[in-house]
């Protein structure tokens, strides 16, 4: 995967966690 790629599904994978609070007890 390249860097800059990481980094944008890293930030998408983020903010999807934020927007969904389902998620919020996940600490992966």
């Amino acid at each position: 995967m390249l860097e800059g790629e990481e980094t944008v599904v890293r930030a998408l994978y983020y903010d999807h966690i934020v927007a969904d609070p389902r998620h919020q007890h996940c600490r992966c």
